[in-house]
């Protein structure tokens, strides 16, 4: 039976610590409330294309990327209606959509952030006008 001392997990785990990637977190409001449901994503504009993100939950977001600088875009679709549609021969009924955020934080965002390593947390206090 192999023998491992007790410490060599704990030297593995820490060996492991010192490229760790950095997280952001933060808080999505539009007109002073936070964004129910939506998508984040961070797509970097320096070095190598990377393209990161997450969900938005009662306004939080919380994902991992690079450190570096990105554009940043936002999307919060909602429900404003039902319409009917034909699919497999079947008639279904789907949701029709609006986009809630105002282009200029998704399609033609003006938004930037700088990643640092370690811990970041970003709050975006967006406004429909």
């Amino acid at each position: 039976m192999l023998r491992c001392p007790i410490w060599l997990p704990l030297v593995l785990v820490l060996a492991g610590c010192g490229n760790a990637t950095p997280t952001v977190t933060g808080l999505v409001t539009i007109d002073g409330q936070a964004v129910a449901k939506g998508t984040i994503v961070f797509i970097r504009t320096d070095g190598e294309m990377a393209r990161e993100g997450g969900g938005i939950v009662e306004g939080r977001y919380q994902s991992r990327m690079p450190a570096g600088t990105y554009k940043v875009e936002v999307n919060a679709p909602t429900v404003v209606g039902k319409r009917s549609d034909e699919s497999y021969g079947q008639t279904v009924e789907v949701n029709v959509t609006e986009e809630l955020i105002p282009e200029r934080y998704n399609k033609k965002t003006e938004l930037r952030a700088e990643i640092k390593s370690g811990g970041n947390e970003l709050n975006w206090e967006l406004r429909s006008r």
